[in-house]
């Protein structure tokens, strides 16, 4: 037979029992059939002649299934029996449960049910008025054993809750509930003391994994589970203390050097972008990150600047090669604003930029001119090689045409072109220029008589009217300014003013008026404008002429 039940007494004197879920819920069973309140074998004779084989009565031990099973199952056995009313059937069971068990709890078991079968069976046989004694007696048996039985669950409820079982525990206790169900104890250890062990045994466990993860710098993890502590137990000292202030700093300060370590290899690569953003994230966690700032204020733009300062310069050589200077003058004057130490940029915006657009213009120029020239303009051609010249003096092919190509040229046919300019100019009203030109041809030609006219007579005649013409709409318009009070002089004062002509009427002397009323208020400018204008109408006035030499010194 197999023996589910092993057994052997502590220090203490209980016994210890190691055994199967199984097995102790088949114990348990037998038990609670056992202790059943219904006492009496009433109404049990039909089940008695239907439920169970005859034969056990005759021959108990030739059913072939006792000799299979353990003791636990043959006291399940007898129970089953004793439910149905089989007294006779139960006691051989429960004999035979008593002789195989091993288990001394099962060994009492067995024996108690026995007795109380034993009486049951007795108050059966001597009918039920002589029988209540004896139902009596077997009440205080199976309260006894009742009583026994709470205790022993004690024991076990007691012992597996200190051993930290709490699901055995937890068993006892619903077990001596069901027994007694006013077991004040047992609803405490049930509703309070062991979800309070239990609890707290999840908060240690909790609590030693986190600080495990601690130990090994996986910080979130820890985190995770202090925070799950304080779901638990909110006021968990040292779940606070980690949860709250020790992990949010060292994630801090990790992240600062994760910041860190991203940020110099950034800057080492050239990625300044990305190490600027570090490094604004790392003083954003910590304001006084020193080293951070030094590289946000100083060194990573300081790095940007020359790279924008070189491509700069790039950009402006491009340009300058291209020939495109002015765009090139505009990007150097960038440069020195970013830095103004640049002096390459320096050298090109102040020598090398202003030759090349000097060379530029000149070349220009010595185009447009040799185009003159092969369109027979030689007093174009002329003026264009000349103002070469001005632009540098050591232009070797301009210098050429000037001297060795346009004189004679000039001689023979210029001088016909110069004419006709200079008549255009003379018929336009332009004489200054007219004369200009009348000089230039009696240069080549001393004795060309027509220019010579134009020199002697004709412009200083036409200059002469023209002056006249200006003179009288002057004095015209100085007339109806008179007439009309249109200047207004400064008030007058008695003290210092100048001796001034007292014949004077008309309009010179409203002029000679307000030149003294300016000259005596200190406005000599204007003092000088009215003296002028009275020269204009009349060069004789020897007063005016005066007091406007003594202004002029």
């Amino acid at each position: 037979m197999n023996t589910y039940v092993k057994h052997h007494r502590d220090t203490k004197g209980f016994i210890k029992i190691k055994q199967t879920k199984v097995v102790f819920f088949i114990l348990f069973s037998a038990f609670f059939y056992l202790i059943s309140p219904d006492l009496s074998p009433a109404d049990t004779n039909n089940q008695k002649n239907s439920l169970y084989n005859p034969q056990i009565k005759k021959d108990p031990e030739g059913f072939v299934i006792i000799k299979t099973k353990s003791a636990q199952d043959i006291l399940e056995d007898g129970n089953y029996l004793y439910k149905l009313g089989h007294y006779e059937n139960a006691l051989i069971m429960f004999n035979k449960a008593y002789t195989e068990a091993n288990d001394i709890n099962l060994k009492r078991m067995a024996k108690t049910a026995e007795e109380i079968t034993s009486l049951l069976l007795k108050a059966e046989r001597i009918g039920p008025e002589k029988s209540q004694k004896i139902i009596n007696q077997a009440q205080k048996i199976k309260q006894r054993q009742n009583s026994e039985r709470i205790s022993y669950l004690y024991n076990d409820a007691y012992r597996y809750f200190y051993a930290k079982d709490y699901t055995k525990s937890t068993q006892a206790f619903q077990d001596i509930l069901l027994l007694d169900p006013h077991q004040k104890e047992s609803k405490n250890y049930l509703e309070t003391k062991i979800p309070q062990a239990i609890r707290n045994e999840k908060i240690a466990a909790l609590n030693k994994e986190a600080i495990d993860l601690f130990n090994k710098q996986e910080y979130s993890g820890s985190a995770n589970l202090f925070s799950e502590i304080l779901e638990l137990n909110p006021d968990h000292k040292e779940a606070k203390d980690y949860a709250q202030i020790k992990i949010p700093d060292l994630i801090k300060e990790q992240r600062i050097r994760d910041l860190y370590r991203e940020a110099i290899l950034g800057f080492s690569v050239e990625n300044y972008d990305e190490a600027a953003k570090a490094f604004n994230e790392i003083i954003a966690l910590d304001p006084g990150q020193i080293q951070a700032q030094e590289y946000i204020e100083s060194k990573i733009p300081q790095i940007l600047n020359k790279q924008k300062v070189q491509a700069l310069y790039n950009e402006a050589i491009a340009s300058f090669n291209n020939r495109e200077y002015e765009n090139a003058n505009g990007i150097f004057n960038q440069i020195l604003a970013l830095d103004p130490q640049q002096i390459n940029a320096r050298e090109y915006l102040e020598t090398k930029i202003p030759l090349a657009l000097k060379e530029q213009k000149i070349n220009n120029l010595y185009k447009e001119a040799l185009d003159y020239f092969s369109q027979g303009d030689y007093i174009g051609a002329k003026e264009l090689f000349q103002e070469i010249i001005s632009l540098d003096p050591q232009q070797v092919k301009a210098t050429y045409y000037l001297q060795q190509m346009l004189p004679p040229i000039l001689n023979k046919s210029g001088a016909e072109s110069l004419y006709t300019k200079a008549v255009i100019y003379f018929n336009s009203g332009e004489y200054v220029k007219a004369l200009n030109l009348f000089n230039e041809l009696l240069i080549l030609q001393p004795e060309h008589p027509k220019a010579r006219m134009y020199v002697e007579n004709k412009i200083p005649y036409e200059l002469s009217r023209q002056k006249e013409q200006e003179r009288r709409i002057f004095i015209e318009t100085e007339i109806e300014r008179y007439l009309s009070k249109e200047e207004t002089a400064p008030p007058k004062t008695t003290t210092g003013l100048p001796p001034k002509p007292t014949n004077k009427t008309g309009v010179i002397g409203y002029l000679y008026d307000l030149a003294f009323q300016y000259y005596q208020a200190g406005e000599l400018e204007k003092s000088a404008d009215f003296f002028n204008k009275i020269l204009l109408v009349n060069p004789g006035e020897f007063i005016a002429q005066s007091y406007l030499n003594r202004i002029v010194r």
